[in-house]
């Protein structure tokens, strides 16, 4: 990003925090950032990104909990996988650990929608062999263990869908 010169004109740096709002859902500490980057002073910054989190416009719980709607409740991730995301955006720690404790039930049907999604990919494995594979692939993604063993060991070809 390059860097601009001071500005000094707080209705640009609106202007410019609402543009960055509109391209997608973003974090208090991101616009924070992205202001600083570009030259806002810190009073300004502070004053713009405060009217913002006022309008709704930036809601890190709601960011949090949309994030891990997303990431965990679509099979993408994991919890843990999914809450160093966020810490690493920003989120407090707090309200990352709102979201995870808020998700943290639904771990074994993330796992089960990840491994769905893996063995669609990998239909051409032996069962055997793809529970080793996805099992492995299930802890570097941060599932717990215990979710793991209980989504393999109970699977079956039939849970595959057609198509």
């Amino acid at each position: 990003m390059k860097r601009r010169s001071s500005l000094t004109n707080e209705g640009d740096a609106w202007r410019l925090a609402l543009t960055y709002l509109a391209r997608r859902p973003r974090t208090e500490s991101e616009l924070r950032r992205y202001l600083t980057e570009i030259g806002v002073p810190e009073e300004s910054v502070e004053r713009v990104v405060s009217r913002c989190g006022e309008r709704g416009w930036i809601d890190d719980r709601e960011y949090a909990r949309r994030w891990m709607e997303r990431r965990v409740g679509g099979g993408a991730t994991s919890l843990r996988e999914a809450a160093a995301e966020l810490r690493k955006r920003g989120v407090e720690r707090e309200i990352v650990e709102e979201a995870v404790t808020a998700f943290s039930e639904d771990e074994e049907e993330a796992a089960r929608n990840w491994a769905r999604r893996h063995r669609r990919r990998h239909r051409e494995l032996p069962l055997s062999e793809w529970r080793i594979r996805a099992y492995r692939a299930l802890m570097r993604k941060g599932f717990s263990p215990e979710a793991a063993l209980r989504v393999l060991s109970g699977w079956s070809d039939p849970d595959l869908p057609n198509g």
